[in-house]
């Protein structure tokens, strides 16, 4: 689960679970409420999405494209990363099957 705007879930159990009563819908909470804990709980921090600013190099070298998270990179909670990147490699191949056909 994540949180945003300092509203995370604590990393103790009771904690957790009482934070979990504020999502909107109770199911989570319920079943958390009956779980049993089988390991520590972990938490981590993303503090905002980077924006790597390629067009702004002097010297780009030819040849290179950049794809996927080496653009940008995005909170791994959604997996838009990995989305991002398939969907450049596929346009990319039909990019590319365009070009070719139109040789």
């Amino acid at each position: 689960m994540y949180g945003r705007a300092g509203d995370n879930a604590p990393n103790d159990q009771e904690g957790f679970v009482d934070w979990a009563r504020g999502l909107p819908h109770p199911t989570i909470h319920d079943w958390l409420s009956r779980a049993t804990l089988v390991g520590k709980l972990h938490s981590y921090g993303i503090r905002h999405a980077i924006w790597h600013r390629y067009d702004q190099m002097k010297d780009f070298p030819d040849g290179i494209l950049v794809m996927g998270e080496a653009f940008t990179s995005f909170n791994p909670t959604f997996g838009q990363g990995i989305s991002l990147a398939a969907n450049q490699a596929f346009a990319l191949k039909d990019a590319l099957a365009r070009r070719v056909d139109a040789s």
